[in-house]
């Protein structure tokens, strides 16, 4: 009886083990802390543009080449390209206004590398704008062209351009019964077509989220700005990690979490906050995580951080702050490893 039992037995324990190795490899990591902190206030170098007036309401992004800061107040040209290298001024565009060619809210910008040309969406006009930098360069009255229409159901928030069939990116998505969702995935500006990936916690249907894209890896890291959530998916938006920080709660906790997030060569930084949304507060500390979520240090950044980008090419990391002065970076050598 015994006998005949054990390839039985034999099969059960062998199912047991494969699937305790599955669970043990799970896409879904839970952090009880990130308590690994280094003080980095010291390190910031401060980044003042001398060359051209710019609002309060601005950030930095590095595209390409270029270090370029959209001006969301400005009363004149709401683009300013700076030398990346350098950081030396190069020239401004983009006319605020509702003419042919103006920009009347000013929303996503990002690169064309090939063409050398800044895309800039408008919500006014509902158009993508495209800039030639070689012409902005010559042509301070320079019009840039319509690149693509916007669609009235999905709305482009941030994007990353790759070429005109394949652009990642975040989105808003209307709907008429509860508060507009957002999500990221896959646009393709030829058909307009866009695929938002469908792995979305039960938890966090209203959610707001800020991304980043590696072309490099062909990872795509999502960070929940109402949850202590991070998504991580690769280029066909198949989910690949899910990581649960240690202020996770499913019912929501109305607090502030990631407001930011870059990926840098083989890290994840994710500006994170943790704090009362009401108090108006904002992140002065970065969690840094390795490619598949696994946590490895924090840096105290001492300012209160808006938005980043980073530059691989000179290994600086850049804040646009809200504090007592507004741009910042971080040289990154040495402070990751």
């Amino acid at each position: 009886m015994i006998k005949s039992q054990y390839p039985i037995l034999l099969l059960f324990a062998v199912s047991v083990l494969a699937l305790s190795c599955r669970n043990g490899n799970s896409i879904d990591k839970t952090q009880k802390s990130r308590d690994n902190v280094v003080i980095v206030k010291d390190n910031i170098k401060y980044f003042e543009p001398d060359s051209v007036l710019i609002s309060d309401f601005s950030y930095i992004k590095v595209l390409g080449d270029y270090v370029v800061i959209p001006d969301l107040k400005s009363s004149e040209k709401l683009v300013h390209i700076f030398e990346k290298n350098t950081l030396s001024y190069i020239a401004s565009t983009g006319d605020l206004g509702q003419g042919p060619g103006e920009i009347a809210s000013i929303a996503a910008i990002t690169y064309d590398m090939e063409n050398d040309c800044l895309q800039v969406v408008d919500y006014g006009s509902k158009n993508i704008y495209s800039f030639n930098v070689d012409s902005v360069k010559m042509n301070p009255h320079y019009l840039p062209t319509v690149k693509q229409k916007l669609r009235d159901d999905v709305f482009t928030y941030e994007y990353h351009f790759l070429n005109d069939t394949l652009c990642y990116g975040s989105f808003i998505i209307p709907n008429r019964y509860r508060s507009n969702e957002m999500k990221i995935g896959k646009w393709n500006m030829l058909t307009g077509g866009v695929q938002l990936h469908h792995s979305e916690h039960p938890a966090t249907s209203e959610n707001v989220v800020v991304y980043d894209y590696s072309n490099e890896h062909d990872l795509i890291v999502e960070c929940s700005n109402r949850f202590d959530l991070i998504n991580i998916f690769d280029g066909q938006l198949d989910l690949k990690a899910r990581i649960y920080g240690p202020e996770w709660e499913e019912s929501g906790d109305n607090k502030q979490h990631f407001l930011s997030v870059v990926i840098y060569k083989d890290w994840i930084i994710a500006a994170y906050d943790g704090k009362d949304r009401q108090t108006g507060s904002m992140p002065t500390i970065c969690h840094v995580f390795d490619l598949e979520g696994n946590y490895i240090k924090t840096l105290d950044i001492g300012y209160k951080i808006w938005r980043m980008s980073v530059d691989e090419d000179n290994d600086r990391l850049y804040f646009s702050f809200q504090d007592d002065f507004q741009f910042g970076y971080l040289d990154l050598k040495g402070i990751l490893d």
